[in-house]
Parts: C-alpha cells; sequence; structure tokens
C-alpha cells in the first residue's frame, strides 16, 4: 500500500475514477513519508482532501493498493 499526494485536480479525476471502477492505473505524485516524488501503480483505495488551504501540492492524498505485476 502506497500513500502520495497527486498535484492536481485532472489527477484527483483519474484517481476518483480508479476507486470508483476497481481499475489500475499509473499515478505520479509525491510520497506522503519521503516526500520524493515517484511513479504509482495499482487500483485506487481512497483519497483525502485536505481543502483548498492545504500547502501546494498537498490538497489530496491518495492511498493506493498496489497492483500486480504486469496486471491490472
Amino acid at each position: 500500500m502506497n500513500q502520495f499526494f497527486v498535484p492536481d485536480s485532472t489527477s484527483k479525476q483519474r484517481c476518483d475514477v480508479s476507486r470508483n471502477n476497481g481499475v489500475a492505473d499509473t499515478f505520479s505524485g509525491v510520497d506522503a513519508i519521503r516526500e520524493n516524488v515517484g511513479m504509482y501503480r495499482g487500483v485506487v483505495q481512497s483519497v483525502e482532501e485536505f481543502g483548498p488551504d492545504a500547502p501546494q501540492g498537498r490538497r489530496w492524498r491518495v492511498t493506493l493498493r498496489a497492483a500486480p505485476w504486469g496486471g491490472a
């Protein structure tokens, strides 16, 4: 399981589609613990919104279930 922040509302919308449809996707984001940029693949489990007053790039935190290698 990974947690990361997505940078914008377009990425957040893609996360909603993944969560609602149970479909794996690949996302770019900032790791919630290590704070490094990375690529993440899997099905979104949840999206937490911290509101418009959150620090830049920290509005939406995504929890992702990792996809198995080679598949969705």
